[in-house]
């Protein structure tokens, strides 16, 4: 079921064809396959192939979060976050939920999870030095937001973080990579005073430009 599922999702020498595609993956998840549990949850979350309903879409996260599923964990934990039609926001029973996604190594709840401690949201008391461990295993996974967050304590010494300016040099320099404009533009701030490393003013404006070009308006007048 799950590989005709695929095949109708990506058009595997067929048509796409969502509806398709929904029918196979239920036809799976009746099978007790999770996974598919899950992605009958993103198809009733997105609409994909049918009815959007997000209360039916949490009724099957909650199945695959239950039988220890990490992202059906994260999706339950965003979605209480937030909240959504039908689905009060519920912050505490979000932490829950992001906690059991961060404990199956599920990399943007370990970032949510941080971003709790760091916050004192979802039932957590605020504890950066608790904070700063869930953004590093985060980063570590290479979660962009968690190596912004990280190398940004690390730069400044914000509420008592150690500074450490070669390892954010390092983690903006990998945000950066991967597209995100403020870490370009703090790589490109570090370059150009050889911060955490030798100065590289060519490098750094090459930064400022291309965070510039990806809309961070602070960055136009350096480049």
């Amino acid at each position: 079921c799950m590989a005709l599922a695929r095949i109708y999702m990506t058009g595997y020498h067929v048509p796409k064809d969502p509806k398709e595609a929904r029918k196979w993956f239920m036809a799976a998840d009746d099978g007790g396959f999770i996974p598919a549990t899950h992605n009958v949850g993103l198809m009733f979350q997105s609409g994909y192939g049918g009815e959007k309903n997000i209360v039916k879409a949490v009724t099957y996260f909650d199945r695959a979060g239950k039988a220890g599923f990490g992202p059906s964990q994260y999706a339950l934990g965003e979605v209480y976050y937030n909240g959504a039609e039908g689905v009060p926001q519920d912050k505490t029973r979000a932490g829950a939920w992001l906690l059991l996604a961060a404990k199956s190594g599920v990399p943007d709840a370990l970032y949510a999870v941080g971003r709790m401690y760091d916050l004192g949201e979802g039932g957590a008391t605020a504890d950066l030095p608790k904070a700063l461990i869930y953004y590093k295993e985060a980063a570590i996974k290479g979660q962009i937001d968690a190596q912004t967050t990280l190398a940004t304590y690390l730069y400044t010494g914000e509420g008592g973080a150690p500074k450490d300016l070669d390892t954010a040099r390092k983690l903006f320099q990998a945000a950066a990579e991967q597209g995100e404009p403020e870490a370009m533009f703090n790589l490109a701030v570090m370059l150009f005073n050889g911060e955490g490393g030798p100065k590289d003013r060519g490098m750094a404006f090459v930064w400022f430009r291309l965070a510039a070009a990806s809309g961070l308006d602070k960055a136009a007048d350096a480049a």
